[in-house]
Formats: structure tokens, C-alpha cells, sequence
């Protein structure tokens, strides 16, 4: 989850004390108890926006077509897969919103399938071969195969 909204929401509450404590009349006590809270939040926005910044994770993404026929025989539009250390999640473009459903348009001879990797596929391919072209094509073959196994299984229980 995205911290960013809760940073930015913890710093406008700081702004907005520190702006009514400089409008209102209040005792040294309560200024030094507002400073207090006031640097707090301060503090507490800072570190959330750098939870945010921090925690991101490496990702792979990966489309690919099937044929048609084929696409038509899996029983699902999107489906999360926790068994695979490569794959996380399968969607068929098709399913999006606002998309055409792929049985009706009969133009199209294949079916588009998006796959998402795991953070740890990701961080494991990264780490041997760094942000390099490699990399990608390492990535996008491992992710072909993992696919076309995952799909070539769901339409086979089917």
C-alpha cells in the first residue's frame, strides 16, 4: 500500500496547528506542548513518506498471446497464483473494463494474457544481472514458460 496519502495528511494536520498556534493567544506551556506535537507530526509524516519511498519492491510484467480457441478453454479472466515463485497474478486483457470480451470479436485470432512476477523473481533476476536488457529477456522467457504452463494446466482441469 501506498504510505504517500497518510504522509501528506499527517504533515497538513502539523501545518495546520502550527498555523493556529501563531494566530492564537496561548501560554508558554501550550506552545512548548503544540511545538511538541507539531515536530511529532512532522517526524511522523517524514517517516511514512519514507516507508513509502523505501518499500518499494522490483516487479516484472509480462504480455503474451494465445490463440483464441485456446484462451477460451480457461475458466477464469484474472486469477492470483500463490504456488508459483515466479508469478503472482494472470489477467486477460480482454476482461479489463472497457475492453472488448474476446468471444465476441471475431477478428481477432489470439487472446492477450498479462502476468505480473513476484517480488522475489524480480529481486533474484535483478541481483544477478542488474537493470540490463539481459535481464528482461531472462525475465520474459522464465515468464513465457511459467505462463504457458500455468494456462496450458487451467484449461486441461477444465
Amino acid at each position: 500500500h501506498d504510505a504517500s496519502l497518510a504522509a501528506s495528511t499527517v504533515k497538513f494536520i502539523a501545518n495546520a496547528e502550527a498555523e493556529a498556534s501563531q494566530s492564537a493567544e496561548i501560554s508558554e506551556a501550550d506552545a512548548a506542548a503544540g511545538g511538541s506535537i507539531q515536530d511529532r507530526l512532522n517526524h511522523l509524516g517524514d517517516d511514512l513518506q519514507s516507508l513509502r519511498d523505501d518499500g518499494r519492491l522490483p516487479l516484472f510484467t509480462w504480455s503474451g498471446r494465445f490463440d483464441n480457441k485456446f484462451s477460451q478453454s480457461i475458466p477464469f479472466d484474472g486469477a492470483s497464483v500463490p504456488g508459483s515463485h515466479t508469478v503472482q497474478f494472470l489477467a486477460r486483457e480482454a476482461s479489463k473494463p472497457g475492453r472488448v470480451k474476446q468471444e465476441q470479436d471475431t477478428t481477432k485470432e489470439d487472446a492477450i494474457w498479462t502476468a505480473v512476477s513476484t517480488s522475489a523473481f524480480a529481486a533474484d533476476v535483478l541481483k544477478r544481472l542488474g537493470s540490463t536488457r539481459e535481464a528482461s529477456e531472462e525475465a520474459s522467457q522464465i515468464m513465457s514458460d511459467e505462463v504457458s504452463a500455468l494456462l496450458a494446466s487451467a484449461a486441461s482441469a477444465n
